[in-house]
């Protein structure tokens, strides 16, 4: 393989890597979001009477799914960031 695609080959991971970090942290972003919305619904739910128990029991499951989106993206982040360290001792 020539130096040139060599380098290009490089250059193509790191992009990839790129990207995979940019889906991990809108991943994480997201959760984020979604744990800010059930955590004040949870808030409310005790300050309403109607139908609290469903909005409560409703949005603890919504924050569970959501610690496993954030875990998730995490891993994602984790892999890229691992990715990147490869490229880079390549480069080296």
């Amino acid at each position: 393989m020539s130096h040139q695609a060599t380098d290009a080959l490089k250059n193509l991971q790191n992009m990839n890597t790129i990207s995979i970090l940019n889906i991990g942290l809108a991943g994480l972003q997201r959760a984020q979001a979604d744990v800010r919305q059930n955590a004040t619904k949870i808030v409310s739910a005790g300050i309403s009477d109607t139908s609290a128990t469903m909005t409560l029991s409703t949005s603890m499951v919504k924050l569970l799914s959501d610690r496993l989106q954030a875990q998730a993206a995490a891993i994602v982040i984790k892999t890229a960031d691992e990715m990147l360290g490869t490229v880079l001792d390549i480069r080296v």
